[in-house]
């Protein structure tokens, strides 16, 4: 398996420190060992522990995934065990571009840990960047039954399922979300309804879009693609959707091409990207 460059000791600490987290700090880092072997836990706690987490939160928040993930992988380099460690570096190495690293800490890991749900929930988001939404499929279903009340699980699995061109499949998963999940969703409807217009289901995915972008946390994305999605009348781009031209999205690697949809109006590859978070 291949090293992680970025975990080592002697990383520089850098990045604004607040005094809030010196305050807050002895809360989170009791998070640290939630869910871990007790025995695997360093027995102290120091001072400079606590800061480099309220760092790495810091920077996560900010959108500085570089920063944060060199402060999680200064303590996770004493405190291997811990699942939240795990968890917040890889998650900050998969936001950072770097899905191999992410990838190879994962498989590291897990085997010597009893994962929750999150954390398998960030191994499947990781395999659907890599490419292998067959095994994040395996991945998210174990997560979904380590975990049946909590939305996100079922709601990246959906996206897997996708991938394999499954549609059926993730729309039950995307239903059992929504039920799940019913204050903060609009990005659930918006993956939802690029799921249906996969499908062919243009109609049903504008629906979607239209409930997506009348709740309160529906981002500009979520209002950019009921935009693109409402220049397509009858199979034929109008408006908006006519002056873009084709629509050019990174390379997506998907399942073997099925057989193309009579409902079908616009080229899978023209429909955004879900949003995964």
């Amino acid at each position: 398996m291949p090293s992680l460059p970025l975990i080592s000791k002697g990383i520089p600490f850098r990045g604004h420190i607040s005094l809030r987290w010196l305050l807050l700090a002895p809360v989170l880092l009791a998070l640290i060992g939630c869910g871990s072997d007790p025995a695997s836990q360093s027995p102290t706690t120091s001072t400079l522990d606590r800061i480099v987490l309220g760092a790495a939160a810091d920077a996560e928040q900010a959108g500085d995934y570089a920063a944060a993930t060199r402060h999680y992988a200064t303590l996770y380099q004493d405190n291997r065990g811990s699942p939240v460690l795990v968890e917040g570096l890889a998650r900050n190495l998969r936001k950072s571009g770097d899905l191999e690293n992410s990838y190879a800490l994962l498989r590291e890991a897990l085997p010597t840990l009893q994962p929750p749900a999150s954390l398998l929930v960030e191994k499947g988001k990781v395999e659907i960047g890599l490419g292998r939404a067959d095994l994040a499929v395996v991945t998210l279903q174990a997560a979904v039954a380590a975990a049946p009340l909590e939305w996100e699980p079922a709601a990246i699995l959906a996206i897997a399922l996708d991938r394999l061109s499954r549609f059926d499949e993730a729309a039950n998963q995307y239903r059992a979300a929504l039920a799940l999940n019913e204050t903060d969703n609009a990005d659930i409807y918006n993956n939802y309804a690029l799921s249906r217009a996969l499908a062919g289901r243009i109609e049903e995915a504008k629906a979607l879009l239209r409930k997506a972008v009348a709740l309160p946390n529906a981002s500009a994305r979520v209002q950019q693609n009921l935009v693109f999605l409402e220049g397509f009348q009858q199979g034929k781009p109008t408006g908006l959707a006519q002056l873009r031209g084709p629509v050019r999205l990174p390379a997506r690697r998907m399942a073997p091409a099925q057989p193309a949809s009579p409902l079908l109006a616009i080229p899978p590859s023209a429909i955004p990207a879900p949003v995964i978070r």
